[in-house]
């Protein structure tokens, strides 16, 4: 009787336990709504109204809640010291980016002196592991009552995330580090492959004034490439909540000095053995496990006396928080969902979320304007806030680009006819706002761009050969328009038309050659030479174009309105050698076709835009040949006082 009631009493204990666990795993949220463990403390710019900026040199000032709306690349770490009461929030997708592997230049961010700092949902990017004295891509020095959540660190130059000075409570929580770039060896510290990702105390003696570090790691995931320090740790208490190590490159994981580090719920995986998941670096260190799992054993160490933690907090099993720290949607490093008015959730929590408002956009008095026919608008600049993630323009005249700055759009140009734009905020659950304004071009048929008289019913092109470019001959160092079309440069981007002879081959034997060349550089980007022109429709755009190199093949990207990545439709090539002819299928409606090259060096000699009705192919040959003369049924050029056949030959004066 008593060996039935002992047995029933497992059962019982085991479901109540099997229930409370489940109960648990269900209980802890992927997004806390304020900080927690040995960083509790901090509450950053707490309401403060959200700051959207695009660059970290505006994080200049105490009691602010600063949100970052785009991808920022640093040439030099920037250094922010002595600020108090601040929260640095990333939107979707932005990283803080830093190309430099250099001692001076390398890092990206470095607290000196602050107080009361939250960081959330960033993507830290570096240039990979070298061992040059280099920084890191975040550094605490004397920063107290942190919170750094939500954050994806990869390939720092010398560490990823460091800790050190009178630095002290802090809380690491739901982030990544790892390293997706080779290391680079011969650096001036001594080691080839510096994946060093994590340190705590930068000496022996570096400790907060108490003499001891105060941190909690939580939810976090030490991944691939991570070779060693995951932490390296001196003088310090530290608690690991549901961690996950799994670096198949790492030496060691945790590398304690006088340390005393509580385990709780933690998976450990990787190439670590037993020993080298907890190696001492020296001093007395203690360590305890609480429902953790190795593959090669659990560590064990003595000497000194592990604090346990008496903050409250939230917690799964071992089992569980692997599956939730990898969770690609809503796991560990910058997976939040973020709003431009300081909003943060996680898709993955549980609850009926509240319908987000609608964002914010302003209503710009000179959004519809009348202008003359070759005069340019005065610009207009839309704002979004609120709750807006993103900001953009559609059906823009002919003429007209747009440039956007985070979430502010600014629209500019010369239009060639008029038409009705709309501008639209939208917010990360799809909710939008818009505004229209309409341009008017007089002397212009209606709205829609309109291409110059054709040369034929359905064709038309520009020759550079033609007198009209012709006598545009040498460096042009503004915009200018040619029979429509418009050849955009600048005094420090000079584009130039020069002689240059030049045959081409039709397939049937007949040969055109072409007298003058326009030539184009730049790198693709918005203040690179370019020509643009306006189409009504499907067509197909013809291009006589090569690269102006006799060794590198480039390439001719084609765009719409403006020379924005997200505007680009297609690309042709301009090989080196012979002059090719390449086609491009525009299908829309009406719009500007703009074309940059990708690399500097491009050599226009001709266009042609062929509109869908069959074209009459020795008018299309004969519309290349300006200075042209017909004798007994043979086709002639002129180029300096001599006229040639279709072989390029000169024949007579």
């Amino acid at each position: 009787m008593h060996n039935f009631f002992e047995q029933d009493m497992k059962k019982s204990l085991f479901v109540l336990f099997s229930f409370l666990a489940t109960m648990n795993a269900w209980s802890l949220n992927y997004c806390q709504s304020s900080a927690f463990g040995y960083g509790k403390s901090a509450t950053g710019g707490g309401n403060a109204t959200p700051t959207v900026i695009t660059s970290l040199g505006s994080i200049s000032s105490s009691n602010k809640v600063y949100v970052i709306t785009q991808n920022i690349t640093v040439s030099k770490m920037v250094k922010i010291s002595k600020l108090s009461n601040i929260t640095i929030i990333g939107m979707p997708g932005v990283k803080l980016i830093s190309n430099k592997q250099d001692k001076d230049n390398s890092g990206i961010l470095y607290f000196s002196g602050c107080k009361n700092v939250i960081i959330r949902n960033l993507t830290f990017e570096g240039p990979g592991a070298y061992d040059c004295d280099g920084n890191d891509l975040l550094c605490f020095d004397g920063v107290t009552n942190a919170w750094v959540d939500h954050c994806d660190f990869q390939d720092g130059c010398d560490g990823n995330f460091d800790n050190k000075g009178t630095t002290d409570n802090v809380t690491v929580s739901w982030c990544r580090f790892r390293y997706l770039k080779a290391p680079k060896a011969g650096g001036t510290g001594g080691s080839d492959d510096h994946r060093y990702t994590n340190l705590l105390g930068s000496g022996s003696s570096d400790k907060p004034s108490d003499g001891t570090y105060n941190m909690t790691w939580a939810y976090c995931w030490w991944d691939s490439g991570c070779k060693e320090r995951m932490v390296r740790c001196r003088n310090a208490s530290l608690h690991f909540l549901n961690c996950y190590w799994n670096s198949s490159v790492a030496n060691y994981y945790i590398g304690p000095e006088n340390v005393d580090c509580y385990l709780e719920g933690c998976y450990i995986e990787g190439k670590p053995s037993k020993a080298n998941i907890f190696k001492s670096y020296g001093g007395k260190n203690g360590l305890t496990c609480k429902d953790c799992y190795s593959k090669n054993g659990l560590p064990t160490a003595s000497g000194r006396t592990v604090v346990i933690p008496t903050y409250s907090y939230e917690t799964v099993s071992y089992t569980e928080a692997k599956t939730m720290v990898t969770n690609a949607t809503c796991g560990a490093g910058a997976t939040l969902t973020v709003t431009t008015a300081g909003a943060v959730s996680s898709s993955c929590d549980s609850g009926t979320p509240q319908p987000e408002a609608a964002p914010t956009l302003n209503d710009p008095s000179n959004k519809s304007q009348s202008v003359s026919t070759g005069s340019a608008i005065a610009a207009i600049t839309f704002t979004a806030s609120g709750t807006a993630t993103a900001i953009s323009v559609s059906n823009l005249p002919a003429g007209l680009s747009s440039a956007p700055n985070g979430l502010s759009l600014t629209i500019s140009g010369t239009p060639t006819a008029g038409g009705t734009y709309t501008v639209t905020a939208t917010n990360a659950s799809g909710a939008t706002t818009t505004k229209q304004g309409t341009i008017t071009v007089s002397g212009t048929p209606g709205p829609g761009p309109t291409p110059p008289t054709p040369a034929g019913e359905h064709s038309f092109t520009w020759n550079i050969s033609n007198p009209n470019f012709a006598a545009l001959a040498g460096d042009i160092a503004a915009t200018t328009t040619v029979d429509g079309l418009t050849i955009v440069a600048t005094s420090s981007s000079k584009v130039t038309i020069d002689e240059q002879e030049i045959k081409y081959g039709f397939a049937e034997g007949d040969t055109v050659v072409f007298v003058n060349r326009l030539k184009t550089g730049g790198s693709g980007k918005a203040d690179c030479r370019h020509i643009k022109f306006a189409v009504t429709g499907n067509c197909t755009i013809e291009v006589w174009a090569k690269s102006s190199s006799s060794s590198e093949d480039r390439t001719i990207n084609i765009y719409t309105n403006s020379l924005d990545s997200k505007n680009l439709i297609g690309t042709l090539p301009a090989p080196k050698g012979d002059l090719t002819k390449q086609s491009f299928t525009y299908t829309g409606g009406p719009t500007t076709i703009v074309m940059g090259s990708a690399s500097s060096g491009i050599n226009f000699y001709a266009i042609n835009i062929v509109y869908p009705s069959p074209t009459d192919l020795q008018r299309a040959k004969e519309s290349l040949m300006p200075n042209k003369i017909i004798r007994n049924g043979q086709l002639f050029i002129r180029h300096n006082g001599h006229y040639y056949n279709c072989v390029g030959q000169p024949v007579f004066r």
